[in-house]
This record gives C-alpha cells, structure tokens and sequence, in this order.
C-alpha cells in the first residue's frame, strides 16, 4: 500500500519527494525525499545561513540522538511540534503505516543510513536476532 499521491519526481536527480506523513499527522509545510533528506518552508531564505535547496525550501539538520538515531522535530499542520526517528518517518511517509509489534530496521546496520532502500520493516525478534549476530562477528574480529 504505497503513498504516491503526494510524490513529486524531480526528473533531473531521479530523487522523490514527499510530504511526510506520521501516526496520521501530516506535515504540510515539510517535504521529506526518498534518500532522508528533510525541507521546510523556509519564511526568508535570503539570509539564512542553511542550506537552500529549492525556492523557499530550506534543509533540515537531523540530531542524533542518544541511541545514535537521527531525529526530526517539525510541527504538524496544527503547529504541534513532534520528535521523530527519521527511519520511521521514511517508512511512514513513503511505504506504509508501521504495524504494532514491527520495527523499521537498517539494513547495513548504518543508524544514520535513512535511505529508503537501506529501511525493512521486521519484527522485534528478527531484529534482536540479527543484531546479536552482527555483535559475534565484531567480536571475532577482534
């Protein structure tokens, strides 16, 4: 069950774009592109010292978190500002609602690496299972 009704592709880098969307919130003033790149509505963009990637757009710096995830903290359309883990607004935004008792897990177990493509949805168990394995490799390793 995809979400295409608000992507927009910019035929140029190949790059969607949507307005994100999560646990029923949308963000209006926001868009949000498949690589995990988030922009706001930017009031003047002339002197601001961010990032200006399209008119009246402006980037979004994503903080990490204490667990070593990016967060976001935009306000939905009602002004409610939301602290959010960028994978789980990736999935949301562009694949589906996160079911109860799945987690969006990287890949190439990258925390920062929010790509789309880098994101599965998998239960709880099958993500303890694979992190424990990728901990005996480190290990050996050593």
């Amino acid at each position: 069950m995809k979400k295409n009704q608000y992507i927009m592709d910019m035929k140029k880098d190949k790059i969607q774009w949507v307005i994100p969307q999560y646990k029923g919130n949308l963000f209006s003033n926001y868009l949000l592109s498949n690589t995990g790149v988030l922009v706001s509505k930017s009031k003047s963009c002339g002197n601001n010292k961010s990032k200006t990637l399209f008119d009246n757009y402006r980037e979004i710096t994503p903080l990490k978190c204490k667990l070593g995830y990016y967060t976001f903290h935009p306000y939905d359309s009602s002004g409610e500002r939301h602290l959010i883990y960028a994978h789980r607004l990736m999935w949301e935004s562009f694949v589906c609602p996160i079911t109860k008792g799945m987690v969006i897990d990287h890949i190439n177990a990258d925390k920062i690496d929010n790509r789309l493509i880098n994101l599965q949805m998998i239960t709880q168990s099958e993500n303890m299972k694979k992190y424990h394995t990728i901990d005996k490799l480190k290990k050996k390793r050593k």
